[in-house]
């Protein structure tokens, strides 16, 4: 069975009301912790970011 971000939020839902809006509430801080650290970098810092996550891609 492949994992894709449907099947995850299904499974979140699945949990029930009050633990997927839990669900929702840590995402939504964990995106903006991480965008609060990429707008901290300079251009260089964030290049050599996205170069590392493009090798792991590979």
């Amino acid at each position: 069975m492949k994992l894709t971000d449907e099947s995850w939020n299904s499974y979140q839902q699945g949990k029930g009301n009050e633990e997927y809006q839990k669900y929702m509430e840590d995402l939504t801080e964990e995106r903006e912790e991480v965008l609060r650290i990429w707008n901290n970098l300079n251009t260089n810092e964030q290049e050599t970011v996205m170069s590392m996550l493009h090798g792991f891609r590979k």
